[in-house]
């Protein structure tokens, strides 16, 4: 899991800056995923492997 991570902000690092504004950690992983289809190839690649948290991806279960 970590590796994945690793390769996540590696890949990432450019597509984090111009379009996240630097968010890091949590955000910038959220930013991410809300901007995928503005991101490079490699950034999209390494966000595919990347495990998507419980409840969809929010920070808690789908509310109804």
């Amino acid at each position: 899991m970590r590796a994945i991570f690793e390769a996540v902000q590696k890949s990432c690092a450019d597509d984090m800056k111009t379009t996240c504004g630097g968010a890091t950690g949590r955000e910038g992983m959220m930013c991410l995923r809300q901007n995928r289809d503005k991101l490079k190839a490699p950034c999209r690649e390494a966000l595919e492997k990347m495990p998507r948290p419980p409840g969809g991806g929010q920070g808690g279960p789908p509310r109804g």
